[in-house]
């Protein structure tokens, strides 16, 4: 049985009574990203790649937040999708992608704010083991678009389809 956290309770209570909205606010931090498993390397930038993913959650946050949650994710980890590899007689290194065990994976912790009350923080991991299937076309043009729809799903799930369905954001 889930348990919905009393300030998620709370937050739809306001939202349900018509609560004035504030602006839907996401905060990003990457947590000691020099340890991270593998944010790119010879075949891409890592500071790039870091603020992609910080854009694509700001994304995310405007479109599926409720303006009343402010929220505050820490990347602890992060695994990019394939594995970096040099090729033989190959001028610059490639992202080789299998599908085994090399899919995208994030470790992050988060906390949902509204008013002056905050959440416990949650740690998840968010891996996408499927990866290879068929990218939709709205990816495809992304610089991480596996990572990218890693995300995006996660982020519906974890907020936005069970905000739209009466229930809070949190279990």
């Amino acid at each position: 049985m889930i348990r919905w956290h009393p300030l998620l309770l709370g937050i739809l209570s306001a939202m349900a009574l018509g609560a004035t909205p504030v602006e839907a606010k996401v905060t990003v931090v990457f947590v000691d990203p020099a340890r991270f498993t593998d944010i790119g390397g010879l075949e891409s930038d890592p500071s790039r790649n870091l603020s992609d993913i910080e854009a694509y959650l700001r994304l995310l946050a405007d479109r599926y937040l409720p303006p009343q949650i402010a929220l505050r994710i820490e990347v602890l980890d992060i695994s990019l999708a394939g594995r970096s590899r040099q090729p033989p007689r190959a001028t610059w290194p490639v992202r080789s992608m299998t599908g085994e065990a090399d899919w995208p994976r994030f470790e992050l912790r988060y906390t949902l704010e509204s008013g002056d009350r905050t959440s416990a923080p949650v740690e998840e991991t968010v891996v996408d083991r499927n990866y290879l299937r068929r990218l939709e076309w709205r990816y495809q043009s992304l610089a991480l678009p596996y990572e990218m729809r890693a995300l995006e799903e996660w982020f519906k799930v974890r907020f936005a389809e069970r905000s739209a369905q009466g229930r809070p954001s949190l279990g």
